[in-house]
């Protein structure tokens, strides 16, 4: 029985060995950076350097047996929830607002607290939109050149939940969620000049809209200039920079980092890419960049390759959702892009975030392996 486990393993493991290898590469570094960014606070918050690490673990653990349900179910089955799913994330959402169980962190209310577990509806959102973009647009694929009919629908999805993301608040959501359905509507057949036409209205409503409140101009306006603001606004920001700098190229060693002994804060969540640049240096960032890459690639393929538009749209939606995650973080985290508090991918902390994630890479396997 063992010799049978093993081969069925390794036949699995081998239907996109880049995939599972950059996989586990970045997950399994990604709990040894972690430990490193949070012993520090661990130990002064909860008396023993292994909270944050123990916990990220075990949502880990989770994941992984989320992978290989999915992996092993057909990804055809996923259509039955697409509409009960984006249901379920609306309510999940509104129940922030109109129950006990609503959060409050840092001024937003974006967390539901329950007595065994707290999360962010928000994630789970992502992956429901995704999964209902992509049953409805193969199913409606005829439709998608018309405006009414093929576009319309999904731009009032998007209103839903960009009012209630923008009572939290939560403007950064809002814009990944505007990306991704811009995107896959585009790829499911949209006509160039209607998702033109949207890409112009939202760019002109995001920065209306951003530009009504303080905070947000506050960002925009120290993000040209993090220099100036970098005791008030831009203070996280030229940490991470400090980060980067003291690094150098080959960084200052494991465990060594200075930036993360509570000069930089979020540094186990938001901004462990500084902590990677500090101590691995530039060495470290450009191996884990490649990692990313090869996951994006692979998960760009097997879109490409799906045996049907379901599987195509699916596919593309969940590397959308891991490659804008990365693409913001990292950019934020190095100055390019201005502040918004995103995890890196597998490797802040963050179980919710991490169990979506793993089930979605078991999702894009069995995509592929149905590919032909």
């Amino acid at each position: 029985m063992a010799v049978k486990t093993k081969t069925k393993n390794h036949k699995i493991i081998m239907e996109d060995p880049l995939l599972w290898g950059s996989f586990f590469l970045v997950t399994g570094f990604g709990l040894i950076i972690l430990y490193s960014a949070s012993f520090h606070f661990s130990e002064k918050t909860f008396n023993t350097p292994f909270y944050f690490v123990t916990k990220q673990a075990f949502h880990g653990a989770l994941g992984l047996i989320l992978l290989f349900a999915f992996r092993f179910t057909p990804y055809h089955h996923l259509k039955k929830l697409a509409y009960i799913g984006i249901l379920f994330s609306i309510c999940l959402l509104l129940a922030i607002f109109i129950t006990p169980f609503g959060h409050k962190v840092g001024g937003a209310s974006r967390w539901l607290k329950l007595p065994f577990i707290s999360f962010q509806p928000s994630v789970f959102s992502l992956y429901a939109i995704v999964l209902y973009l992509a049953h409805t647009i193969s199913k409606h694929e005829n439709e998608m050149d018309s405006f009414l009919s093929g576009i319309l629908p999904h731009f009032f999805l998007f209103i839903i939940f960009a009012a209630i993301l923008y009572n939290q608040p939560d403007f950064g959501s809002i814009v990944i969620i505007a990306s991704i359905i811009w995107i896959m509507l585009l790829a499911g057949g949209a006509k160039i000049k209607h998702m033109t036409i949207i890409a112009a209205t939202g760019l002109i409503s995001g920065f209306f809209l951003m530009i009504q409140k303080d905070y947000r101009l506050s960002r925009l306006i120290s993000y040209l200039n993090p220099w100036e603001y970098s005791q008030s606004f831009s203070y996280q920001t030229t940490m991470s920079l400090k980060a980067f700098i003291n690094g150098g190229f080959f960084g200052k060693g494991l465990g060594k980092g200075i930036l993360k002994l509570e000069y930089l804060p979020e540094s186990h969540t938001d901004f462990i890419f500084s902590i990677i640049g500090e101590e691995t240096g530039f060495l470290g960032i450009f191996l884990i960049t490649i990692l990313f890459m090869i996951i994006l690639i692979r998960g760009f393929k097997i879109a490409e390759n799906a045996p049907d538009k379901f599987g195509s749209l699916l596919a593309l939606g969940i590397i959308l959702i891991i490659g804008i995650h990365v693409v913001i973080n990292m950019g934020v985290t190095l100055s390019l892009l201005p502040p918004k508090g995103l995890p890196l991918p597998f490797i802040s902390y963050g179980g919710t975030f991490l169990i979506m994630n793993m089930a979605g890479i078991g999702i894009l396997l069995n995509i592929k392996a149905n590919s032909k």
